[in-house]
């Protein structure tokens, strides 16, 4: 589902809504629900959720975060062997081939230089990364998710955060949500390390 914001008494009210039927078939919406009821619903869950134990909560989500890169790591790593692999391969072919079959030779050397290329390219893309991934694990980033797990309420409500914020901040601790839309609003949440919960809330009217 999508945000579709329309204009209410001077502010945009949100809605949630159902449009791949409209945009790929000309058909009509599957359906939609106005957004303030669902996000009010998420927002007190959410907060319920980072009271009782938020440091756990932090840790759980740093936790996720170290596995995560570990394994894009272990990814890199095993794609930058197999360019080397190839590089090797690709210089062994040249070494063995008759010098006097210029053509031959020339597109062999070619294929290496290029593997070489790859490698390089890729080499330098996988020291990049690693930097990068090690500032999401250091010990500043480790504090910054404590202190937002800590303070997380003061945050959340402060009339300063605008959407784009609570929108990251969500992201550190939730999945995803999926509405189905009857005569109530089932919400389903997918937190961050598996767990699930659901919730209903009543369906307002156009109107309301």
């Amino acid at each position: 589902m999508r945000v579709h914001y329309e204009p209410f008494e001077g502010r945009l009210r949100p809605y949630y809504v159902c449009n791949e039927a409209v945009v790929r078939h000309a058909g009509k919406h599957c359906q939609w629900v106005r957004g303030a009821p669902v996000d009010e619903a998420v927002s007190a869950l959410l907060l319920e959720a980072m009271a009782p134990a938020a440091i756990d909560v932090a840790l759980a989500v740093q936790q996720e975060i170290t596995q995560r890169v570990e394994q894009a790591a272990a990814l890199r790593g095993t794609q930058l062997q197999r360019a080397r692999y190839e590089a090797e391969l690709a210089r062994r072919r040249y070494l063995k081939v008759d010098p006097d079959n210029r053509l031959v030779a020339d597109a062999l050397e070619a294929d290496w230089n290029a593997r070489l290329r790859d490698l390089d390219a890729l080499q330098r893309e996988h020291e990049r990364q690693n930097e990068a991934d090690r500032s999401l694990l250091d010990e500043p980033a480790q504090k910054r998710i404590r202190a937002l797990a800590a303070d997380f309420p003061r945050i959340w409500n402060d009339e300063r955060a605008g959407a784009v914020e609570r929108k990251r901040m969500l992201g550190l601790l939730i999945e995803d949500v999926t509405l189905l839309v009857d005569e109530q609003v089932n919400i389903h949440i997918r937190w961050r390390g598996g767990r699930t919960q659901s919730l209903s809330v009543t369906r307002p009217g156009p109107c309301q």
